[in-house]
């Protein structure tokens, strides 16, 4: 998996192909020439994680119109929860082949 970020002009023209114009207001993945968005997108990258995260899987059950309605709850209070840092942790020489 590699990971990139919307202001990247090769994250641009990947979602365009995939029909968004906009600056997203939500995460994308796009994985088996499909586009992947909101708890959608949360639940294909946990299929790339370890045990126990691979186990959320399992929402995917779940009605995707529900599980979006706590993608974004989850989304519009992460800081409040998680607390927020000034900076960003630099990925390691390994982690950085994984970036676009």
């Amino acid at each position: 998996m590699i990971f990139g970020s919307f202001q990247t002009e090769r994250a641009q023209e990947l979602l365009r192909e995939h029909g968004v114009y906009e600056a997203p207001e939500t995460i994308y993945v796009i994985a088996d020439g499909r586009l992947y968005s909101e708890s959608d997108a949360v639940l294909r990258i946990a299929r790339e994680l370890p045990i126990p995260w691979r186990l959320t899987t399992w929402f995917r059950y779940v009605p995707r119109a529900l599980r979006n309605v706590f993608y974004r709850c989850i989304a519009r209070n992460r800081y409040r929860w998680f607390g927020k840092r000034s900076s960003c942790r630099l990925p390691t020489a390994e982690e950085r082949s994984r970036f676009m």
